[in-house]
């Protein structure tokens, strides 16, 4: 048998949190250093079950609801059903569902639900790799949940952060800290925590947090315009919004005629809809950041996003894409409006208003449209991503215990487009349950139909990036990894990484009478905090005879990949990931060690 490699250091960069768009970049883009990876359609070799780590101890056990590919070439929806009295139903199968792209029917090809996995327990080990237990008695647990709190201080005003800012530090304090990680974000970027499980940082964190009006917001010009009001003004041609702002100039801002108040209002509505965008963008753009910050930490991850909510008139791809992040990463965003039971709910019918112009109650209206309106993005965010969208009522506490969690049972749809142009457009998808049950669902309704070669050294590439900032433990390919520290003499000691693979149970494709198969190997350590520390990545390709040995026990113990890595004393995630070239299956598994 012949192993070819090519080894090279993981170049993962992990900085402090901050906003800057060619970071993200780096963070969502980042791929390993790799050979080429050639597909090939065969049929799956089979798999074998987990197998105990170096040290003895039995291998953490699988979450059998969970899928942890995701096919670059497959769009992948995730869906939350509940029954008439709000409960999650997780008993459907694929045949239940129907999908329609753009109001054509598709083949659902992969089908999972998922659930909040099983944390196992970690894995100590002394100088030479054998378990013992830390001085005290202490066994350190990786972290299973990765929570990070959102607030949108650029449209909270004054009053809602407060409101927000108690009932997040309620909510804080019934954290278990033990298997879950905080980080605390803002829009603004003045406050930003990243993940940590010290209490302390985390609410005197909490505690700094305030509205944070971008500068020259709050100005006001005469006309007085709200954004909805300019945006109905400005976009939709509307001649009832017109006209009250031209009123409005009149009487309030002198105009002298009525080209002059015309000129004024229009004036004003560029100038408010210009710093309402502004704004929606600023937001968006920090969301986005948190999302993809979020998405290179080990374990399940969910956002929360408090928020007054915002205006998006230009569009919504950027929301689409900040989904489509999410949903690849397996992020689950939930969200509060902050506002709580906000005034659109208790103006009733403007018409009824006793006294009230035309146009006063034409601004009525409008006012009580833009508060409907300004939810539609946190809806969609939330949604769409499988989360809960908390709203109408001024009782936050409640808000977030409902926001905190994530639902019981998520379905994951696949399909790949059928005659669809990966030409970067906006298509609507529509998901159904076939039954006479009267469901409730909530699903995502749209993808950018972005181009994508599944069969691309890229796509193999970040099917593994993905799969290693995931908790879920998979052996799809017959491999094992055995894991070893060793103290040298000085305060560090040698982390040893090594995959066993067996070569009985490999898939393969011949060629020139020899079986061939190429496995893209990575691993990287994290703190116990999730902070990235060092990773590193080789292609190995493998060539074999079934003459080349007789030693079967050899055969199913070779090893394929070995890294090493110089760690101090503290607690760390190890995790592991391969990818064949001839069935993109995978392996991946999560172990926690304890260097003294």
């Amino acid at each position: 048998m012949a192993f070819i490699a090519r080894q090279a250091r993981l170049p993962y960069p992990r900085v402090p949190f901050r906003r800057d768009r060619l970071m993200r970049r780096a963070i969502l883009l980042c791929g390993l250093a790799a050979a080429p990876l050639f597909l090939v359609s065969l049929s799956r070799g089979q798999t074998s079950p987990p197998g105990p780590t170096s040290n003895g101890a039995q291998a953490p056990s699988l979450n059998p609801g969970a899928v942890l590919r995701v096919r670059v070439d497959l769009v992948v929806v995730p869906v939350v059903v509940r029954d008439g009295n709000g409960h999650a139903v997780g008993n459907l199968r694929a045949e239940d569902f129907s999908l329609l792209d753009n109001n054509k029917p598709q083949q659902i090809v992969s089908f999972s639900i998922e659930k909040p996995a099983v944390q196992s327990e970690a894995i100590p080990s002394n100088s030479a790799g054998a378990a013992s237990s830390p001085a005290g008695g202490h066994v350190f647990v990786a972290p299973r949940g990765f929570t990070a709190m959102y607030f949108d201080d650029v449209h909270l005003e004054t009053e809602d952060m407060n409101r927000v800012r108690g009932a997040a530090l309620r909510y804080l304090a019934k954290i278990d800290l033990a298997t879950e990680r905080i980080g605390i974000f803002t829009t603004s970027g003045k406050i930003a925590l990243d993940f940590t499980d010290d209490r302390n940082k985390l609410n005197e964190t909490l505690a700094r947090t305030k509205s944070e009006h971008l500068p020259g917001a709050g100005m006001h010009d005469c006309p007085t315009v709200t954004y909805a009001q300019a945006d109905a003004m400005i976009n939709q041609n509307d001649g009832a919004a017109a006209a009250l702002a031209i009123s409005d100039a009149i009487s309030e801002c002198h105009a002298r005629d009525q080209n002059a108040a015309a000129q004024m209002a229009q004036q004003s509505a560029h100038r408010v809809l210009e710093a309402g965008d502004r704004e929606s963008r600023v937001s968006l753009n920090a969301l986005q950041d948190v999302v993809a910050h979020l998405a290179t930490v080990p374990g399940e991850r969910s956002l929360l996003l408090a928020s007054s909510g915002f205006l998006t008139t230009e569009g919504n791809a950027m929301q689409v894409r900040i989904i489509d992040v999410a949903i690849r990463s397996r992020i689950i965003i939930n969200a509060l409006d902050a506002r709580g039971l906000y005034g659109a709910d208790l103006l009733g019918d403007a018409s009824e208003r006793g006294g009230m112009a035309g146009l006063q109650q034409q601004k009525v209206k409008q006012n009580a449209q833009f508060d409907v309106a300004v939810e539609g993005v946190l809806a969609q965010l939330s949604t769409e991503t499988g989360g809960t969208f908390y709203r109408s009522s001024n009782d936050l506490d409640t808000g977030f215990q409902h926001i905190g969690g994530a639902p019981e049972f998520v379905y994951m749809l696949g399909f790949s487009p059928s005659n669809a142009k990966p030409d970067g457009k906006l298509h609507t998808l529509k998901v159904a349950v076939n039954s006479k049950e009267k469901y409730t669902l909530t699903a995502r309704r749209s993808y950018l139909a972005a181009p994508q070669n599944p069969a691309s050294e890229e796509a193999g590439n970040r099917e593994v990036q993905q799969a290693l900032y995931t908790s879920v433990e998979s052996r799809a390919l017959p491999m094992e990894v055995r894991i070893q520290t060793v103290k040298g003499d000085g305060a560090k000691a040698r982390l040893t990484v090594a995959a066993h693979i067996d070569l009985n149970q490999m898939p393969f494709k011949i060629n020139d009478d020899e079986k061939r198969n190429q496995l893209l190997f990575a691993a990287v350590v994290f703190d116990r905090n999730g902070k990235y520390i060092d990773g590193s990545s080789s292609t190995i390709a493998i060539r074999w005879k079934d003459g080349d040995t007789a030693d079967q026990t050899a055969r199913s113990a070779a090893k394929a990949y070995e890294s090493s890595f110089l760690l101090g004393p503290g607690e760390y995630v190890v995790r592991m990931v391969a990818r064949d070239s001839e069935t993109q299956q995978l392996y991946a598994g999560t172990t926690p060690v304890v260097i003294q």
